[in-house]
């Protein structure tokens, strides 16, 4: 059967606009109205029904100038802050507690805690994230030996065994981790989140010391030791959620 249907065209078309010149791209398709759309790249795409005028759609655009400017300022304004991390928008993490970050340029760099807010101290904005993550490294390395000595001590008088060596580290994939030759290594990402979820993902780690595998008899061992560990779970995986590109739901 012969196929009346007309095939949508596409073109790439420029606007003077009052605030400059705008390409965009016309599509001519079977809808029934005009209709705009605006990408977070910055792209802008008109659509348009079959037989209708070009004119018709320049107009249509600049009746709407303005509301396109404010969105491709919008988009433009988030994508320069999530490429320089985002630091000033989204919430920070410390020891399972939120924070506001509050930036003050300085020469002296400087990260510290005042209430709710997190402030930093330093000469450009471009520096505030490699100073944070700096400062986050060196808390955990108080933190992490704060929580985890009294455990792994405790462990040990109790099981006989504990790890040749601890460590901390960025990781991608994964909470913590422990080799053949009991060498534990923990997410730096723990300095986030509260007490309780570094101290289980410690334990599941010892465990392994003892056996190298997830059967009934590890999680009998992580029973005995830590009664609720699985609402810490729950916990550590919700919370991990909200960082983004951080583990989920991995031991």
């Amino acid at each position: 059967m012969f196929n009346s249907r007309k095939t949508a065209t596409e073109e790439v078309r420029r606007l003077s606009l009052p605030q400059g010149e705008l390409d965009y791209t016309l599509i001519f398709s079977g809808r029934r109205s005009l209709g705009l759309q605006i990408y977070p790249d910055g792209r802008v795409v008109a659509r348009a029904p079959f037989g209708i005028k070009r004119e018709d759609v320049e107009h249509f655009i600049r009746e709407r100038s303005g509301w396109i400017h404010r969105h491709r300022e919008r988009f433009a304004m988030e994508s320069e802050s999530t490429e320089k991390g985002d630091v000033f928008h989204r919430l920070h993490y410390f020891q399972g507690k939120t924070y506001r970050l509050r930036w003050q340029s300085c020469r002296i760099e400087r990260v510290c805690m005042e209430g709710e807010e997190l402030r930093v101290s330093c000469l450009s904005a471009e520096d505030i994230s490699k100073l944070l993550w700096r400062w986050y490294r060196q808390q955990a390395g108080v933190f992490f030996m704060r929580e985890a000595r009294p455990l792994i001590e405790k462990f040990e008088q109790k099981h006989g065994v504990s790890p040749s060596s601890l460590h901390w580290q960025w990781m991608k994939t994964r909470w913590g981790s422990c080799s053949s030759r009991g060498r534990i290594n923990l997410n730096l990402k723990l300095i986030m989140t509260p007490p309780e979820c570094l101290r289980y993902v410690l334990l599941h780690e010892l465990c392994h010391l003892i056996h190298f595998n997830h059967s009934k008899a590890f999680y009998r061992l992580m029973d005995e030791d830590m009664p609720d560990w699985h609402s810490v779970k729950i916990k550590l995986n919700r919370l991990s959620k909200r960082f983004a590109g951080e583990p989920e739901d991995v031991l």
